[in-house]
């Protein structure tokens, strides 16, 4: 993508700031700049910095390329600008690419997702894959209920409730000890 010049990162911040330094040994200084600016920002006060992720991350590092080196990865992961994201995300997602790095659960994430829906049952939940949600119901206690018309198909007993057979799974019934915070 870029033939002109490399950056390794890992899940060590070493690796890209030695990067920076080696192929862009101009901006190192700007680069550091950068990455202490960012650091002193509230990640989750959205609008800081007010500008875009390119024009924040313009005002410290001066070559166009590494600018566009430095939020490839970036973008590569998400943003709802076309080629640019909002400058609060910029700092998230550069501490969480960057800085904290990349980690894969032991097991694999489907692992990590079991031992959730577990839990999820545990509590009192009922999950549903494949199925659409045609209204949220907030009821008293803060519990919650999701009306789904494919639980409306499932066929009735002879008492006349619904068959409790279940589709692959969508949230049908909020656990009943958790509670919501506001």
């Amino acid at each position: 993508m870029f033939p002109s010049a490399r950056l390794e990162f890992s899940n060590g911040f070493g690796r890209i700031a030695e990067a920076v330094a080696r192929q862009f040994p101009r901006d190192i200084d700007g680069f550091a700049r950068f990455v202490r600016a960012q650091a002193e920002l509230d990640p989750y006060h959205a609008g800081e910095p007010r500008e875009s992720g390119r024009e924040f991350l313009a005002r410290f590092v001066a070559d166009p390329l590494l600018v566009e080196m430095l939020l490839c990865p970036i973008l590569f992961y998400g943003s709802a600008r076309e080629d640019d994201i909002d400058g609060y995300q910029l700092v998230i997602l550069f501490r969480s690419i960057f800085q904290e790095g990349f980690a894969r659960p032991e097991g694999g994430i489907r692992r990590l997702l079991d031992l959730l829906v577990k839990r999820y049952r545990a509590l009192g939940g009922e999950l549903r894959m494949r199925a659409g949600v045609q209204e949220i119901q907030v009821e008293p206690a803060g519990s919650r209920r999701w009306r789904s018309p494919a639980a409306e198909r499932r066929p009735r007993r002879s008492d006349g409730s619904r068959s409790s057979r279940r589709s692959r799974s969508s949230i049908v019934r909020s656990p009943r000890s958790a509670t919501t915070r506001r």
